[in-house]
């Protein structure tokens, strides 16, 4: 028996060995040959793989600059003018809708299309996405230039000194310019995304993000005021996204410049529509999980908020597997357009284990020694029970599994039946935590969600993705 269990030993170590090997000659920089099924599926791998690592690693570097400029901003501003900053950012964050869904509609577009190799229908789509999208852009500078002089901005965000005064209006008008340019640049984004070259992004929004806190601090060497930061943060990320445009369109794929001699009715329309799903699908998301604090607030008392939105963001950690099973989306459609579906299937499994499995690993600890670590780090008075901690492990690993899920429901034609039961699942988790916050508290809250999702979403997205695999 001894002698039999180290034998297994060996052959699970082998195992592991042979996988590591295999996941090392994935991630690399050099294409696969994609003129067989094989190569196909392992140039799927590398660049998710690729997308993954470099997505994570943009993100950490985007957090350093973070943690590196709001000392130096609060500092050189004060309180008031930085906190009028991260205001008009926060009223500019409410048009993240403002593309209507018509990005993550390219996006899958693209991926049909190269799962067709199919260029002219590719021209076709980037073409009428980018009338759209500069379309929506004219439209806000517009609607925003003959609003403006009739907002009494001061009194809106309750400016007090006269140098905030001033600045106020430069700044709000710089934001918006800023944020109108890049709804036509994130073309860009969105093509190299529907073609799995998510990491070639990660590259120029790391640039994005290096070069604006270069140029806060040279604002701040030459004392510039509040306008001249904003359009450091905001306008820095733009330059480099311009340069991820002319490297694409002019090195990486210059058939695939912006046409408007390829206009089309019929392709403005599917895009309208596939778009129009997903930005269902971006409200409903944010109506039935991004409404904890609103319901908890309204409820329980504003005092309520803290403690949930403390754990709460101690658990954004157990989101990170989504990086992983994100990039996965426009492989998925590019496989099944091809019907290639036991690749489909092999990877959709791997994913839900993976992201869970990870989701896992970093949700329990903080349930284990939630209470602990919330204690030390926010103070006891927001000390959270155990029933809260386990609510939010049992969402975090329901959400690892609703990624991988997504990634693939998101890919296929199958995004409008998604959008109907994801639809319900967010109504019912809205009267869910309505009802269950009377009886257990925050923790009721966090607990609807878990039954809600689990039971009209995950379990729908599972049948709905094995007739999707089996080809019907």
């Amino acid at each position: 028996m001894p002698e039999q269990m180290e034998r297994s030993v060996e052959g699970d170590g082998s195992q592991w060995n042979e996988r590591l090997l295999k996941l090392r000659a994935i991630i690399r920089w050099q294409p696969f040959d994609q003129s067989t099924s094989e190569g196909r599926s392992l140039e799927r791998y590398r660049r998710a793989g690729l997308t993954a690592l470099t997505s994570l690693s943009a993100k950490g570097i985007t957090a350093l600059t973070m943690l590196v400029s709001v000392p130096l901003t609060v500092d050189y501003l004060g309180l008031e003018r930085y906190g009028l900053w991260m205001a008009i950012s926060s009223l500019i964050a409410v048009l993240s809708f403002a593309d209507l869904g018509i990005g993550n509609g390219l996006v899958n577009l693209l991926a049909e299309a190269n799962g067709r190799d199919d260029r002219e229908a590719a021209i076709r789509y980037v073409s009428n996405a980018f009338i759209l999208l500069l379309g929506i852009a004219l439209l806000i500078v517009v609607i925003f230039l003959l609003v403006y002089p009739f907002v009494p901005w001061t009194a809106f965000f309750k400016v007090e000194s006269d140098q905030a005064a001033r600045e106020l209006g430069p700044s709000i008008l710089l934001l918006l310019i800023c944020f109108a340019v890049s709804i036509p640049l994130s073309l860009v984004e969105r093509i190299r995304i529907g073609y799995q070259e998510g990491y070639v992004n990660s590259g120029w929004q790391t640039l994005g993000s290096v070069g604006g806190l270069l140029l806060v601090l040279v604002a701040i060497s030459f004392e510039g005021g509040l306008p001249w930061l904003v359009l450091a943060m905001a306008g820095t990320p733009i330059l480099a996204t311009a340069g991820n445009a002319l490297h694409h369109f002019y090195w990486r794929r210059p058939w695939l410049k912006p046409d408007p001699g390829h206009r089309d009715r019929a392709t403005l329309a599917s895009l309208s529509s596939i778009g129009s799903q997903f930005l269902i699908f971006q409200i409903l998301t944010a109506v039935g999980l991004a409404s904890d604090n609103l319901i908890i607030a309204r409820i329980l008392g504003a005092t309520e908020v803290a403690g949930y939105a403390v754990v709460q963001k101690l658990y954004s950690l157990a989101l990170l597997p989504q990086f992983i099973v994100a990039p996965l989306w426009p492989a998925f459609g590019e496989a099944l357009t091809r019907r290639e579906y036991a690749w489909a299937g092999r990877t959709l499994r791997r994913g839900i284990i993976v992201s869970v499995l990870l989701a896992s690993i970093i949700a329990i600890p903080l349930f284990i020694f939630g209470r602990t670590i919330v204690g030390w780090w926010a103070g006891g008075g927001l000390v959270p029970s155990a029933i809260l901690l386990g609510g939010f492990t049992c969402q975090m690993i329901l959400g690892a599994y609703g990624g991988a899920m997504t990634a693939f429901l998101n890919s296929s034609e199958a995004l409008h039946r998604q959008v109907f039961f994801y639809g319900f699942a967010s109504l019912s988790a809205i009267l869910l935590k309505i009802v269950m916050a009377t009886s257990w508290q925050v923790a009721g809250v966090a607990w609807a969600t878990v039954l809600a999702y689990g039971l009209f979403y995950a379990i729908p997205a599972w049948i709905l993705a094995r007739r999707i695999l089996r080809g019907s």
